[in-house]
């Protein structure tokens, strides 16, 4: 008995350590199966195998210090990143099955964009920032182990640094924890779903989600005046408590327009009619009809109505907490939206009714500004995406918040200073080796044009110099200087002051000097300096001659007073001797108020103040005065060969500033107390050190 006993005992025992052994063995096999499955990913030249614990786990504390490589960014003339984008290769299971499906429209509109914009190269070795070729818009459908893998695949990913990953619709769009289910290690993530908790700040970048609005189109409504509805609430995913209150608040508020996705609509996303009470209203052109369009967190922050709203001119009111609102690093959204908490939903109304006229005005023209600018289409908001991520790198060339969201100024009426574009896509500083066309207008004054090309012919800078003989009466006579720039004479069929801003072809370089054929006083040195002060602000105006206008106020009467005395402020920079970029003189030709080009042409005058009223109304800057020098006279003219020598000469350019103003419909110019000189300016050293010598007295 004892024996039966004895062997009962071992054989539990025995079954006991062989069923340890078995688990133990099956568990491996299914961790096996689990995490070491071998893939054979071909990038179409050769296989790789990684396995699927080969990935890069999403670093949540990435700041661009800390995860961006800033030392692959080589130091260039344009100082510019350069962007590649991986090959589009066909990624394969060791089943041979593809593991993501075919790009998507937007996805293939994204890389298109980045292909034709200034940052991209095909030279994998001269880049420092990297465009997966994986889908990646969507997480939905996607196996996320696979995508991961793929990525670790890539040549350059390592940890994922100095990448950039495109995503509209993660698959946990709420997560507090990652902006995406997918281990993307230290890559940047240009998202449209970002909240406080998931966004790496100054790292990531919230882009706006894509919407239908960036293909159409549909133009902006008239900006003043009411319009049918204050506010249009047309989300159709909501939380049910809000919900509940705008229904309340809609009985209580006629004009507070409510509408929901109508019986048997399919298309939940992008719904393209709505309804109110059985009523069909055309989405989105129904916001056009609204001052104000409500958004609310959904299933999704990122919502296409804030581009539908921004494309009608509906003023946004974000009322969502959490959300990190598109290219917030350098967008001002309080100047173009209402911002609320999601706590005052039931004081929206009120809210919105105390908001006055004009700065609903200011905000539509803002919604445009930032519409046009940074959101129309889905290039914009690629290009805006590599310029945040450029101006990181390259500090130096960071835009100001001016240049981001526009001049900010007040306004009485509509005919505002607000929103101002910059007028170029120029780097913000130009290179010194293009150099300057010089155009001399001139009439009949032969010897002091000789001199004058003989000087600017010493100038380093000179490209090419074009004279435009403005006197269809009397052919130019002479023994021309010998040149060692080239040089053209272009004769012109009418005496026209304007046509020396005339948009010549033979214009190739981008800064131009316009100089008279007086302006025999400036040494070589002074105009070598001021071509390259313009090429620290391509956008100013840069020169010499100094002036200003004094406002004169005659009971409600506005009045404006040429100044030519010395004194320290300025607001303007006569033509007869400046700098500016080329695209002024297209712009002067085809977009200067036409009344205002009939009455330079009739009176033979102002046309230099017309180009100061001009580049002032589309940058919103003064001009800027280089060097101390004031006096301007030409000791080899006769007193009675200028225009200036008329005794009502200062009354006719006062008259000016109040046609061009009217003509503007607004004062656009700027006063300053600033003027620009060569460092070591009057400092005791010697001449020897100083690259700039012979700059001029008063």
């Amino acid at each position: 008995m004892r024996l039966v006993h004895r062997y009962m005992v071992l054989f539990i025992l025995l079954f006991i350590l062989i069923s340890i052994i078995l688990f133990d063995y099956l568990r491996f096999l299914k961790k096996s199966k689990d995490s070491f499955t071998a893939l054979n990913l071909s990038n179409g030249y050769r296989s790789h195998v990684v396995t699927l614990t080969d990935t890069s786990p999403t670093n949540k504390k990435c700041r661009f210090h800390s995860c961006f490589n800033h030392f692959m960014c080589k130091l260039n003339s344009m100082h510019q990143i350069k962007v590649y984008i991986y090959p589009n290769n066909e990624y394969r299971t060791s089943n041979n099955e593809k593991i993501f499906m075919e790009e998507s429209f937007e996805f293939n509109l994204i890389k298109e964009a980045i292909e034709k914009s200034k940052y991209f190269t095909e030279n994998i070795t001269e880049a420092c920032l990297f465009i997966p070729p994986l889908d990646l818009l969507t997480e939905e459908g996607i196996d996320l182990k696979l995508a991961s893998a793929v990525l670790k695949f890539l040549s350059r990913w390592e940890s994922g640094n100095n990448h950039v990953i495109f995503n509209l619709f993660p698959l946990h769009p709420t997560s507090i924890n990652t902006a995406m289910s997918l281990a993307y290690g230290n890559a940047i993530v240009a998202g449209a779903n970002f909240i406080s908790s998931n966004y790496r700040q100054g790292f990531d970048i919230s882009i706006p989600l894509f919407t239908k609005a960036m293909t159409s189109t549909q133009k902006f409504s008239t900006f003043s005046g009411t319009r049918k509805w204050k506010l249009i609430v047309s989300q159709v995913s909501m939380d049910i408590e809000k919900r509940n209150v705008l229904n309340k608040l809609k009985d209580l508020h006629p004009d507070l327009l409510m509408i929901q996705a109508c019986p048997g609509t399919f298309d939940m996303m992008y719904p393209e009619v709505l309804c109110k009470d059985s009523k069909p209203f055309y989405y989105p052109a129904v916001l056009q009809e609204g001052t104000f369009c409500l958004l609310l967190p959904g299933y999704y922050y990122g919502s296409s109505l804030l581009l539908d709203a921004m494309m009608m001119g509906c003023i946004p009111v974000i009322m969502m907490n959490d959300y990190v609102l598109p290219f917030n690093e350098v967008i001002d959204w309080s100047r173009a939206a209402i911002i609320v908490r999601e706590q005052q939903i039931g004081d929206v109304m009120s809210i919105l009714n105390n908001i006055k006229e004009n700065l609903i005005i200011l905000k539509r023209y803002q919604l445009r500004y930032l519409w046009e600018k940074y959101f129309n289409s889905i290039s914009s908001v690629v290009s805006t995406t590599l310029d945040i991520i450029n101006e990181r790198i390259f500090i130096h060339q960071k835009k100001s918040y001016e240049d981001w969201n526009g001049i900010y100024s007040s306004f009485k009426d509509e005919n505002l200073n607000v929103g101002i574009s910059p007028p170029l896509f120029y780097p913000l500083t130009c290179s010194l080796k293009v150099g300057f066309t010089a155009v001399i207008l001139t009439y009949n004054r032969i010897e002091t044009l000789f001199l004058l090309m003989q000087q600017l012919d010493n100038v380093p800078s000179l490209v090419k110099l074009l004279i435009i003989w403005n006197n269809p009466f009397l052919n130019p006579t002479g023994n021309w200087p010998n040149m060692l720039k080239p040089w053209k004479l272009i004769r012109s069929e009418t005496n026209r002051l304007t046509n020396r801003f005339y948009p010549f072809p033979d214009i190739e370089t981008e800064a131009v000097m316009a100089i008279d054929d007086d302006i025999l006083m400036l040494t070589t040195d002074e105009i070598e300096f001021a071509y390259q002060t313009w090429c620290e602000f391509p956008d100013r105006l840069v020169g010499f001659p100094p002036r200003s206008s004094q406002e004169l106020i005659n009971g409600n009467e506005m009045k404006y007073k040429y100044e030519s005395e010395w004194q320290n402020e300025l607001s303007m920079v006569l033509t007869g001797a400046a700098f500016y970029h080329k695209i002024y003189n297209y712009k002067f030709t085809y977009e200067l108020p036409l009344k205002a080009k009939e009455y330079i042409d009739q009176n033979m005058n102002c046309e230099d103040i017309a180009m100061n009223f001009l580049i002032a109304s589309l940058t919103g800057k003064p001009p800027i005065k280089v060097t101390p020098r004031k006096r301007f006279k030409c000791t080899r003219c006769s007193a009675n060969d200028s225009l200036w020598s008329e005794t009502t000469h200062f009354v006719k350019r006062s008259e000016c500033l109040k046609i061009f103003t009217q003509h503007f419909k607004r004062m656009p110019l700027q006063s300053v107390e600033f003027r620009v000189d060569p460092v070591l300016f009057q400092e005791n050293v010697s001449l020897s050190d100083k690259d700039f010598p012979d700059i001029g007295t008063v």
